[in-house]
């Protein structure tokens, strides 16, 4: 990111933009991957348990 906002005012704009956006997916993707992947988990070790 550091590269393009170093190439000047418009790679800036992009980097930044670009930046937002990719915050923004992470924000809705992760919180539900983690969920999903901690469920499984637990299912895991509650079905060893038996």
């Amino acid at each position: 990111m550091a590269a393009l906002a170093a190439r000047g005012p418009e790679y800036e704009a992009i980097a930044k933009l670009s930046r937002e956006i990719i915050e923004q997916v992470v924000w809705e993707v992760v919180p539900e991957l983690a969920e999903a992947i901690i469920r499984q988990e637990v299912d895991r070790l509650a079905s060893a348990r038996k």
